[in-house]
This record gives C-alpha cells, sequence and structure tokens, in this order.
C-alpha cells in the first residue's frame, strides 16, 4: 500500500528521498513483499511498503529504482550454550529462580527430583564458570516455586512451597521474604513489624517483578485458591499494600482472569502479564499495568505477529527493549523449548486526560455556563468538550445559542433546575477525563452509602443526557459497590429514584442464603418501607419471581461493556468529533495550511499545547485565523492531520515521514511529552534496514545522502533558533539510541557475514549525524553525546563555522594524529565563536593542545568564555590567549591566570608598554600551589580591574591580611578558603566591599562570632547567598552592649555546614524573612523545638527547599508543620539520614503528599 502526499506540497523531495532507494534489477526476486529478513529471521512491519523514486535519477539507475518496505528495525538473538554446572558445584534443578547482577547469574533453590534446595550457585558470565555461593547467617529454608527478584544490591526470595516434594500434605505455603546481600554475602529474613497490614497469600506459582523502589506480585496460587489481586512492597517503607482502583469509575478493561503459572516483567511504566493457567484455559493474551495511570489493558498483538500458544511455567525476562519468553508447559503435560521476542514500546504517557484535566479545573477559556439546581449554582464549561460527548447536551447548547443571538447575550446558559449539583459535576469529571471518583481520592469511603447514592443520582443523568457509556459504567460501579452494610440504603434510594434494575440488584443480593438472615437481623431492615420488606420476604419464599421489575432491567453482564453502546470513550468520541460537521459548527478559529483553511477548537488547542495556549491568552488571532508551520516550515496536509488526530485525541500512529515532518513539533507547539519524536527512531531504523540491502555501495550512499539533505532542507533549517538546540539534543539521542539497540544484538557468527553486516548498519546509522549540519545550529554540546558519535562529529566540525558555542567532551584516546589538523583547520573558520571549551578528559588524550594550538585559538578573537583545564599549554601559551583574546570575560577554572599574567607583565616591562586591561570577570586560584602573595594579586588587581567573581585560598604565609581584595571594586561574589575573621582582618574587607556583595562563601574560617553575624548584616545588605562551610564558631553569646542582627531581607539561599551552636542559625533564620532554600551539615544540629522557636518570628513562607544532610533529634513533625505553613514548599532532601525518622514514616509522609495533591519531592 503505496503511501500519497499531495503534488506540491514540500514534502514530495522529501518523501521521495526518504522511502526511495536502488537496487539491481536481479536483486528484485530477494526483495521481501510485506517484510524483511534479518539473517534469516522475520521481523514485523508497522507500516506497509511504500513506492517511491530518487530524483534526478539516470536513466541506468531509474531502471533499477525499486519499491521499498519500512518497518521496525528488530533483529533476533541466538541462543549459545553455555557449560555446564558440574554436580559437585550444584545439582540439576527445576523450579529454581534465576537473577543477574553485574556480570554474574545467581540460581536459588528448586528441586533435583530428590528433595527440595536452599543452595545458591553463581554463573560468572565473563569467565564462564560455575562455583557455590559464599554466604553468612540462617539460610532461607529448602524450597520451589518461589521468586527471586534483585533490588540495588541485593536479591529478594519470596514464598514458595517448602518441605517434602513426594508428599502433598507434608508441602507448605509460605509468604516470607528472604534478602541476599551481594557485597557481604549475608542472608536476612524480614520480619515486619508494626501492626497488620495488606500482605498477599501464602501462594506459589506465581510472578514477581521490580519498579519504582517496590516488587510486584500479581495473582498466584494459594493452596485450592487463585486470586487475581496485585500487591506491591515498597522497599524503602518496608511494607505491604493491594493495589485497588475499585474506587475510581472509568472505561478501562478489567485486570487479567485469576491465574497461576504466568509471568510478569516490569518495562518503563508497565507491568506486562502473560500465560498462565486461567479459568481452566491457557491463555495466550498480553496484559499490561499502567504504574502512573493505575490502570489494566490489554496489548494487541500487530497483524503479522506469530503468537506463542498458551502456556503455563514458562519464564520471560526483558532484555532492553524486548520481551523474551521461554519454554513453559501446554496442554497434556508437554514440555516446550521454543522462544519467542515481544518487541515492547517505552512511549511516554498519553496526557490526554491529564490535560483536558488541568483545563477543567482551570475553567480557563470557558464558554458555556450551566446552571444547576433549584439553587441556581453556576457551572462553567468548555461547549467543543461537551458536545463531542453528549448529543443531549449539543442540542441544549444549540437551543441556547439561539437564544444568545436573539438576546446578544456574552455566555451561553443551559438550565437544568432538577438536576443534582454535584452529580453534574462529576459528570462533567467523565467528559474531561473519561473517569469519576467520588470519593475525592478517599478510597475508605468508596462503598459508602454517600458514594453510592451519589452514583446513582449520576446514572439518572447519564441517561437523561444520553451517555450510554456511562449509563453501563454506573451500573456497574453501583453493582460491584453493593455489600452487606449498604445494599438496605442502596434499595431505598433505588425505589426513590425509580431505579428498577438497581432495585432488583440489591433484592437478588439481600435474599442470598449467606446474606439473608444477617440483613433482616439489622436494624436497618426495620426502617425499609412496608412494600419493599413484604417484596423481599415474598422473594425469598418464591424465587425467580416474575414480574414487572423485569421488565425494566438495564441487560448487563457482570464486568462486561456493551461493545456496540453509543458514545465511548474520550479518545473515540474526539475521534467522531474531529472532522465531523458538529465540530465545524461549533469551530472558534481557523487553522490555515497554506490555502486550506480547517476549522478547530481554542480549549482543545490550549489545553494539549503551551503554544496556543499563551496566544490564546495574550491577543485574538487576525481574522481568527492562525497560520500552521513549525517554524519556517510548512508541514504537509497529510502530516498535518497526523498532528491534528495527536492534538484531539492522542493518535501517534502515522506514515513514517509523518513523524519527520513532526519531529520538531513538540519543541515548537511544547507539548506535555515527546510521543511524536520517538517515532523518528523508528524511521533511522527502518532506512538503515533498507539500505543495507542495497549491495551498491554508491547507490546506499547516494540514496542516504538524498534522504539527510531533503530532511535537513525541510524539516531542520526552518526551525527557530531558540529550539534549535533542544531539537538537535534530541536528534543526536535518537540516533544514539539506535545504535546501542543494534550493538545490544551484536553476536560473533563463523563466516563474519553478520559483523560484516553489523559494520555496515552502524556506518549507515551514524551517518544520520550529518543531519544536523544545518547553518541554524550555533551551539554545540559533545559531552552529552556518545562516544561514537563523538568521533563523527569530531570529523565534522570543519561543517559547523556559524557556531557559537563549542563544547568539546572526551574523545577515544590516542587519535591526536587524525584530529589535530581538522580541529585546527575547523577552528580557523568559526569566527563567530564566543564560547570555547575543552574538557578535562578531553584535552591532551584527543587534541595535543600545547602552545601551537593556543595561537590557533587565540586568532578567534571574539571569544567570551574559555575552558582549558589541564592541558599541556605553558603559561607563556597562556598569555598568548590573554593577549590575543580581547572580548574574554570568563576563564572557567583559569587556574593559571596569576602565571599567565606574570608572563605578561615581564613583556610589558621589557617592551616598556603599560599593563593590558583585560575584561575578564572571574578569578580561579591555582590548583598546584593554592595561594598567591600580595605581588601577584596586585597584578590581577591591575590587568583585571573588573573580577566580579573570585574563589580565593588565604594563607599567612603569603598575605598578611585579606586588605589586597579591597581593591577589586567590582566584586559582587566572593568564595573565600581560610583567614581569621578577625585576626585577618576580614571584617575590614567586608566593611568595603559589603555593600556590593550579592554571594558570600566561608570556608574554614576561624573566630566567627555573634559580632561578626551583626557586622555581615549590616554591611552587606544586597547578599542574597551566604554559606559557612567547616568554619570555626565561637560560642554563641549575645553582647551586653546594644548588638543587633538587622533582617536580612536579600537573603534567598542560606547554608551552615558547621559545627556551631544552634543559638546562630535559630538568630540567623529568624531574620532571614525572605529565604528560599536552607541547607545544614551533619555537624550542625538543629531539632523540632528550634524549627518552633525560628517559626515564631519568621513563617519561611517563601521556603522551597529544605536540605538538612542528617539530624539526631528533628522527627516528621517539623516536616508537616513546614509542609502546612510554606506553601512555596517543593523539596526536601535527606529523610532518610534523619536518625529519629523510620522508612514507613517516610513512606507514609509520601502516601500523604500525594492524596492531598502536594508539589513536595522527598525522594
Amino acid at each position: 500500500m503505496a503511501s500519497t502526499l499531495s503534488p506540491g506540497t514540500a514534502s514530495s523531495s522529501s518523501t521521495s528521498a526518504l522511502l526511495a532507494s536502488a537496487q539491481p534489477a536481479s536483486a528484485q526476486a530477494a526483495q521481501a513483499a510485506p517484510g524483511h529478513r534479518v539473517d534469516g529471521s522475520s521481523s514485523s512491519s508497522s507500516y506497509s511498503g511504500t513506492t517511491a523514486t530518487v530524483a534526478n535519477a539516470t536513466e541506468e539507475e531509474e531502471e533499477s529504482i525499486i519499491t521499498l518496505d519500512f518497518g521496525p528495525f528488530e533483529t533476533v538473538n541466538r541462543w549459545l550454550k553455555m557449560p555446564d554446572c558440574d554436580e559437585f558445584v550444584g545439582a540439576r534443578r527445576s523450579k529454581h529462580t534465576v537473577v543477574s547482577h553485574n556480570d554474574f547469574v545467581y540460581v536459588f533453590g528448586g528441586d533435583n527430583g530428590r528433595s527440595m534446595l536452599n543452595d545458591l550457585l553463581i554463573f560468572d558470565v565473563k569467565e564462564k564458570s560455575w562455583q557455590r555461593a559464599l554466604s553468612t547467617g540462617n539460610r532461607p529454608a529448602p524450597r520451589y516455586h518461589h521468586s527471586a527478584v534483585v533490588h540495588d544490591t541485593a536479591m529478594y526470595v519470596f514464598g514458595g512451597y517448602t518441605g517434602d516434594i513426594h508428599s502433598n500434605s507434608n508441602l507448605s505455603n509460605r509468604n516470607d521474604l528472604w534478602e541476599y546481600k551481594f557485597k557481604s554475602m549475608q542472608w536476612v529474613e524480614w520480619r515486619l513489624h508494626g501492626g497488620p497490614r495488606p500482605s498477599p497469600p501464602t501462594c506459589c506459582n506465581f510472578p514477581v517483578a521490580v519498579a519504582r523502589d517496590s516488587m510486584f506480585v500479581f495473582s498466584g496460587q494459594s493452596g485450592a485458591k487463585i486470586t487475581n489481586s496485585l500487591f506491591q512492597f515498597h522497599f524503602p517503607s518496608k511494607t505491604w499494600s493491594r493495589i485497588s482502583t475499585e474506587h475510581i469509575l472509568r472505561d478501562t478493561p478489567l485486570p487479567p482472569n485469576r491465574r497461576y503459572g504466568h509471568t510478569m516483567v516490569a518495562f518503563d511504566r508497565r507491568l506486562f502479564v502473560f500465560g498462565g493457567w486461567a479459568d481452566n484455559v491457557l491463555p495466550n493474551d498480553l496484559h499490561a499495568f499502567d504504574l502512573d495511570s493505575q490502570t489494566w489493558s490489554l496489548v494487541s498483538p500487530s497483524p503479522d505477529s506469530q503468537i506463542p500458544t498458551g502456556r503455563l511455567f514458562h519464564a520471560a525476562a526483558v532484555v532492553k527493549d524486548a520481551m523474551y519468553v521461554f519454554g513453559g508447559t501446554v496442554e497434556d503435560n508437554i514440555r516446550l523449548g521454543e522462544m519467542y521476542r515481544f518487541q515492547l514500546s517505552a512511549f511516554p504517557k498519553c496526557t490526554l486526560q491529564d490535560d483536558f484535566g488541568r483545563l477543567w479545573q482551570s475553567q480557563q477559556f470557558s464558554d458555556v455556563k450551566f446552571v444547576i439546581g433549584p439553587n441556581r449554582e453556576e457551572v462553567r464549561a468548555h461547549t467543543a468538550l461537551v458536545v463531542a460527548r453528549s448529543s443531549y447536551l449539543l442540542e441544549r447548547i444549540r437551543e441556547a445559542k439561539i437564544r444568545r443571538e436573539a438576546k446578544h447575550d456574552g455566555w451561553l446558559m443551559v438550565q437544568f433546575p432538577d438536576f443534582n449539583s454535584h452529580a453534574f459535576k462529576l459528570i462533567l469529571d467523565f467528559i474531561y477525563t473519561d473517569q469519576i471518583d467520588p470519593t475525592h481520592n478517599q478510597r475508605q469511603l468508596a462503598a459508602s452509602n454517600d458514594v453510592v447514592l451519589v452514583m446513582m443520582q449520576v446514572y439518572t443523568l447519564a441517561v437523561k443526557l444520553q451517555m450510554h457509556r456511562l449509563e453501563q459504567l454506573c451500573s456497574l460501579y453501583i453493582e460491584n459497590s453493593i455489600n452487606l452494610k449498604n445494599v438496605l440504603v442502596a434499595l431505598k434510594n433505588a425505589s426513590h429514584l425509580q431505579l428498577h434494575f438497581i432495585e432488583e440488584r440489591c433484592l437478588k443480593f439481600i435474599i442470598k442464603e449467606f446474606n439473608f438472615k444477617e440483613i433482616i437481623m439489622s436494624r436497618e431492615f426495620e426502617t425499609l418501607d412496608q412494600g419493599l420488606m413484604v417484596e423481599i420476604i415474598r422473594r425469598k419464599q418464591t424465587p425467580n419471581p416474575r414480574n414487572s421489575l423485569q421488565a425494566d432491567l438495564v441487560p448487563i453482564i457482570p464486568g462486561v461493556l456493551d461493545p456496540n453502546a453509543p458514545g465511548t470513550s474520550l479518545k473515540e468520541d474526539l475521534k467522531r468529533f474531529l472532522f465531523s460537521k458538529t465540530a465545524e459548527e461549533f469551530s472558534d478559529v481557523m487553522l490555515s495550511l497554506e490555502s486550506d483553511l480547517v476549522p478547530s477548537h481554542k480549549v482543545i488547542l490550549a489545553a494539549r499545547s503551551a503554544y496556543f495556549e499563551g496566544m490564546f491568552r495574550s491577543f485574538k488571532p487576525i481574522t481568527n485565523t492562525v497560520n500552521i508551520s513549525i517554524g519556517e516550515t510548512v508541514p504537509s496536509r497529510q502530516s498535518f492531520h497526523s498532528l491534528l488526530r495527536y492534538v484531539y485525541y492522542g493518535e501517534i500512529t502515522m506514515p513514517p515521514e509523518d513523524s519527520l515532518y513532526l519531529f520538531s513539533a513538540p519543541h515548537f507547539y511544547i507539548f506535555s511529552n515527546n510521543r511524536l519524536q520517538l517515532f523518528f527512531e523508528n524511521v533511522i531504523e527502518s532506512i538503515s534496514h533498507t539500505l543495507i540491502d542495497i549491495p551498491s555501495d554508491h547507490q546506499r550512499n547516494r540514496a542516504l545522502e538524498r534522504f539527510i539533505d531533503d530532511f535537513k532542507a525541510n524539516f531542520l533549517e526552518g526551525l527557530p533558533s531558540n529550539q534549535v538546540h533542544s531539537v538537535i539534543q534530541h536528534l543526536l539521542s535518537a540516533i544514539a539510541t539506535c545504535v546501542d539497540r543494534k550493538k545490544d544484538h551484536w553476536r560473533m557468527d563463523e563466516d563474519n557475514k553478520y559483523a560484516s553486516k553489523f559494520t555496515q548498519t552502524v556506518y549507515i546509522i551514524t551517518e544520520f549525524v550529518n543531519l544536523i549540519i544545518i547553518p541554524s545550529l550555533v551551539h554545540l554540546d559533545l559531552p552529552n553525546v556518545v562516544k561514537m558519535l563523538r568521533t563523527k562529529l569530531y570529523d565534522l566540525l570543519i561543517h559547523f563555522p556559524q557556531l557559537r558555542s563549542l563544547l568539546l567532551g572526551s574523545g577515544s584516546g590516542g587519535w591526536s594524529q587524525v584530529f589535530q589538523p581538522k580541529f585546527i583547520q575547523a577552528l580557523s573558520f568559526m569566527d563567530r565563536l564566543v564560547h570555547f571549551s575543552l574538557n578535562y578528559d578531553a584535552s591532551d588524550e584527543m587534541l595535543e593542545v600545547t602552545d601551537a594550538g593556543a595561537k590557533d585559538i587565540s586568532k578567534i578573537s571574539g571569544i567570551t568564555h574559555l575552558h582549558l583545564f589541564h592541558t599541556s599549554i605553558t603559561p607563556f601559551g597562556h598569555a598568548i590567549l590573554l593577549r590575543s583574546l580581547k572580548e574574554l570575560l570568563v576563564l572557567v577554572r583559569g587556574d593559571f591566570l596569576c602565571d599567565a599574567l606574570e608572563v605578561l607583565s615581564h613583556e610589558c616591562h621589557d617592551l616598556q608598554q603599560d599593563y593590558p586591561k583585560l575584561k575578564l570577570r572571574e578569578f580561579w586560584s591555582s590548583e598546584q600551589y593554592f595561594f598567591h602573595d600580595t605581588e601577584q594579586m596586585t597584578l590581577v588587581s591591575h590587568m583585571c580591574p573588573e573580577i566580579r567573581k573570585m574563589m580565593f585560598q588565604f594563607s599567612e604565609d603569603h598575605l598578611e591580611s585579606f586588605s589586597i581584595l579591597s581593591s577589586f571594586q567590582y566584586l559582587t561574589e566572593l568564595h573565600n578558603w581560610g583567614g581569621d575573621f578577625y585576626r585577618n582582618s576580614l571584617d575590614d574587607l567586608i566593611l568595603k566591599i559589603g555593600p556590593q556583595l550579592r554571594v558570600l562563601y566561608l570556608i574554614h574560617v576561624d573566630e566567627i562570632d555573634y559580632e561578626a553575624l551583626v557586622f555581615l548584616s549590616q554591611m552587606c545588605p544586597q547578599l542574597g547567598t551566604l554559606g559557612f562551610y567547616n568554619c570555626i564558631f565561637r560560642d554563641f553569646q549575645v553582647p551586653t552592649r546594644k548588638c543587633h542582627l538587622n533582617a536580612m531581607w536579600a537573603i534567598q539561599k542560606f547554608a551552615m555546614v558547621s559545627e556551631s551552636d544552634v543559638e546562630y542559625i535559630v538568630t540567623l533564620l529568624q531574620n532571614m524573612l525572605n529565604i528560599e532554600c536552607l541547607i545544614t551539615g551533619s555537624s550542625t544540629e538543629i531539632g523540632d523545638e528550634d524549627f518552633v522557636q525560628i517559626q515564631s518570628a519568621n513563617q519561611l513562607q517563601k521556603l522551597e527547599e529544605l536540605r538538612i544532610s542528617s539530624s539526631k533529634s528533628l522527627t516528621l513533625t517539623t516536616v508537616y508543620s513546614l509542609i502546612e505553613n510554606c506553601p512555596n514548599l517543593r523539596l526536601i532532601r535527606a529523610l532518610d539520614y534523619w536518625t529519629q525518622v523510620s522508612d514507613p514514616e517516610i513512606w507514609q509522609l509520601d502516601v500523604y503528599i500525594r492524596n492531598n495533591n502536594l508539589h513536595v519531592d522527598i525522594r
């Protein structure tokens, strides 16, 4: 199926280059039709084949052009047999567990056919050898059918069977948890305390997976009982919990059926469950649990998948981005030895519901008012979303539009005097987010009488609003909420609201044998209407009565939704709405794509894109029309429609050429995630996969060059300058990911064919680095690029004459002869460069940066920021740089400054010239001899009078006092190591430069007292940052004479990492009324009562960050107080180093923060 684009659009040539290559006619017969073959194995394809041509091809080349098929680039791993484990090391076994850590594989437990085992074996992957693991402490009892995972530096073993394998009566199910510490080789049993908590049942035949500091257990077998519950063990707090979302109504699949013998693996943000024995069948479906949204989904395989049959007792593991399933048992107790690979995806979470939920909460751009109930409560909403989801509300809003046009009113007003306000707001919750939480995140209220009643009211409104999907969801929710405590109240409310089907469900529940006696003996039963009492008795005495209620029942199969019910999910409703007549009718903005006008909706665009939100909030577009472009690039009509589908309903399936057009769209339109960009990786892999099959190097390279040139011309060169750097970094990251994936599938072969193909493929992928050679690229940051791409970029430096910032990272080593001339040649063209950095590990390992290199660098006269550290440049070479670079402002870690200035002074003396006046803004003490004398610092003050920031180390052996620093009249930031506050006249220096200081760090300064702090508060009114590190403070004592600490209004950041009396920090914080960041060290002790004292004078209203590295007396009382009283608090660090705070308390704090929707990071 060929992809087509409108002729005349900018995409036609680029698509040709992307989807075309040449291949001799003799090779056409070998071309795969629906998919590719790699090393004799098949790969699935996400997109159908595409026909295209190479523009400007010669006649000979045109004759050899063929149709190419693009798909994701996948390879198949090959199994290699490793050495067997000798019997004297460990027995052969089954039902054991295998985990990996570093370069070792650990095998624990199982059985050898005669008895259970509890030995631990190690297989060294590098040495390919087996050994017994050393261990201390009591080991777990011998067991099989247990589970094991690795977290941090330990293996955790959970549950299983213990006892005699030949006697079922002697087998015991366990739910104990053991830890094996790899470093200390110690076994430790985790004995949990603190009262009853939810925990999994004693069970076996279940899988576990580790993600996000937790171990997850799903389903399993406990004796004759099989479950489908998902439990979580949180490692930091050492607590079990059951993951439950029954309190939320939403249109998502139910959890997988109860089962055992299945597998579960963790990848990205999801847990994947496959296979097992479920209700007497062996399913082969794949389920996924999203840890972010806490919802289950059924993963649909691609149409061309080779789906494995159902099985149990198999094993699964994730390697990079694929799940591998091996072995297992099928019907008739047949064992399997086959391996399946399932390609996983790590696309960021879809934020469709989150984006529209924020729009609903903010009420921004609302354009309709619903007047609800007898109290006429006004509820604002957005017509575009409301009419897309309810046909009833659509008609009412149409009527309101007619009334408004007649009266020339501003707002659309829709009145529902008989609606319940609370229930209607919950309906709007569903319209915007596809879910309703009637408990408002208080899960314990899930089955309360109030919640069941309000959901009945929601159901009633859903019927009136013709939202049939919501009707069914409500009925299921209510039915699942009915229990012994609430059934009678639910029956009364259902009868009052005339919800006959709910009334019928309640009656059936009441007359069940195991419910009936307890219910009729309750006091609540006595309050029932006589008619309901009679109906209950009649039902009990006459099973299956045929009465009028049956005719009114809504036919619902428990747990199953009618797939044909009109009005489905948010995504489906908006999908139908996007290009419908209704969408055109309620359009309030036009999107212009060249000559085409597409009706659209401001609220949807603003909710999904910060770009449009800012546009519509700040000004109204002229003629209510917005021209669509991505920078200077106008997308094709096809890719524009792909963009609209993504914006309106989160669709990310698109042809590969569209993903190229939209690669930079997330940056330009400021979407909340980069789901679109990840498709670009698939395109790179697809192209490399296709090109590798072209035998002609010339034709292969020509096709690749055409794609790169057209992609740059159409998609990158039109980017706004402020987005180029970010897009380029994402592009390089995508290329690096493709290289890593290919390297992960590297394998040896005897005839070296695979190695040759591997090398060619990696070469093609790295050639995509040429994409970034665009005129608008002015910043190149190589330290953040992987080495393989970095060396390629070193070779391309000559193509970046427009660079203004070049940051070089570490090289491969030993390449100086290759890169030296290219590097020097490239620098000679970079006449616009202002920021140049040669990192520590890049210097002489990659480039021989000597005085000769310094001369070449000195030719770039516009450099303002220079970072050369640990190179072979001598003071004479540094002097050349200082003399030549007239605009130089910053020498990053320029510890060679004084030596270079001495060279310059001698030159000036010999030539009888005045000292040059340099523009340098920073001074950094030497990292070779550390201290500077009066002569050197005088020289610095004469030649560098504009120094603003100084890293200075004081020594009485070189200077008598700090007075020399007072000559730096522009100094605003001082980091000082050493000295005595009074004896070395640091107070005199503060007297002279204090009024201009913004930042002051004192490190290893002695004899600081209360008067010194008073002096700082008086002399430094503009001080915004103050820090004391390893200073010596005198005992706290307030002088008898009048001496008061001034309010330090400007202080925003304060650090006390010194041993001192707590009164110092209390007094200071009481006077820092605008402090935003507080840092204390392990030697600074402060307690709860001290914070009470501080907050009595200063509520810390602007505090944002609290970093207390350790504390022996602080408790979470202070933390809860700060969270309550500091509205800007967003970060608290190192709570696990507070000795009075336990891990469970931290976990409870984390739960409190999440439940109250606070934005405080305590991790």
